[in-house]
């Protein structure tokens, strides 16, 4: 095999194994992040045939501990659990490989190397695991995580479908109340600054004259969402003591 071709295979699997890793544990890795980790495990791939010791089982563990870096580091929790979301990447890519290769070609000749068009295949097959993974995860979520926000305004009353959205820290900076977002017919007079990281944006909320979750009461702000929204997405800071422990007991999960 050509040690360009052995290159890009490695770097094309390990980005693989990042993305697929980040849609288990629903953690964004930024593209440079992953080329960067995706070269540096192809060059050690690449360095292992010229150095046995590269080879040996401490060698591998501690490539493997690094690889989990690519996830930017948020304490030792998220460390084992982006480490898990590797291994289990790594794991479940190997396995589709080793499947199509039984499949389509001939396990007896691994030595001389996989042949151009399973490689091919393999890959095109890896690639689509990140989008499963990330449905699958997302209907997990939804059905664990999913509630009923009641709103009342003058003679309007609304039912939405609502979610407990951790990343949504909105808040109103003058009266400090938390702000949920949902799609309604609504003007809000109160401007609640948004900030992305794609951009930052204004938008407007009104004080509902009652707002319940699951039928337990809540001091809320409600901003207008420019964009339909399939659920309402409520702040962590909304839950009032009773929510919240519940929420820890398993009912809420954000």
């Amino acid at each position: 095999m050509y040690i360009e071709v052995f290159l890009l295979d490695n770097l094309l699997m390990n980005a693989v194994i990042c993305v697929l890793a980040g849609a288990v544990c629903g953690r964004s890795v930024r593209l440079r992040r992953v080329l960067l980790f995706s070269f540096g495990g192809a060059a050690y791939g690449a360095a292992a045939m010229y150095v046995p010791a590269l080879s040996m089982l401490p060698c591998k563990i501690m490539l493997c501990l690094a690889m989990a870096l690519v996830f930017p580091y948020d304490g030792l929790r998220g460390y084992i659990t982006g480490l898990a979301a590797i291994l289990a990447a790594a794991l479940t890519a190997g396995g589709l490989g080793f499947m199509l290769i039984c499949a389509f070609g001939d396990v007896k000749s691994l030595g001389g190397g996989i042949p151009l068009r399973l490689m091919l295949l393999i890959a095109l097959g890896a690639s689509l695991m990140p989008g499963v993974a990330r449905r699958l995860r997302g209907k997990r979520l939804d059905n664990q995580n999913r509630h009923i926000l009641t709103l009342k305004k003058g003679d309007r009353e609304y039912e939405l479908n609502a979610m407990v959205d951790s990343g949504n820290s909105l808040h109103d900076p003058v009266s400090g109340r938390p702000v949920a977002v949902a799609w309604l017919p609504e003007t809000g007079d109160i401007p609640i600054p948004v900030g992305t990281v794609n951009e930052r944006s204004v938008l407007y909320a009104f004080r509902p004259d009652n707002a319940r979750l699951d039928g337990s009461d809540m001091d809320i702000l409600v901003a207008v969402s420019k964009r339909p929204l399939r659920a309402a997405l409520i702040p962590p800071a909304a839950l009032c003591d009773e929510l919240k422990i519940t929420r820890l007991e398993g009912k809420y999960h954000a």
